[in-house]
């Protein structure tokens, strides 16, 4: 079992993702706005915030704490 972080995770691709990982009894957690109703199971631990926001992400991120691994979907901004 692996403890994943996925940034995003309700989208196409990242919500089927997150769902597969949950399914094969990986720890899952989803950071995100927090404004697209989730299609996960609820298992699945949510955490709110905007990756944008580096300063509140830095610490969101310190307070969840370490990941085997991290995925992120979406667009990159400048």
């Amino acid at each position: 079992m692996a403890k994943v972080l996925v940034i995003g995770g309700t989208g196409l691709i990242s919500t089927s993702i997150v769902n597969q990982l949950a399914e094969r009894g990986d720890d899952v957690t989803v950071f995100n706005r927090g404004r697209t109703e989730p299609r996960i199971p609820k298992t699945v631990k949510r955490v709110y915030g905007d990756r944008r926001n580096y300063a509140e992400f830095e610490n969101r991120m310190q307070e969840i704490g370490t990941f085997d691994c991290v995925n992120r979907h979406g667009l990159l901004y400048p």
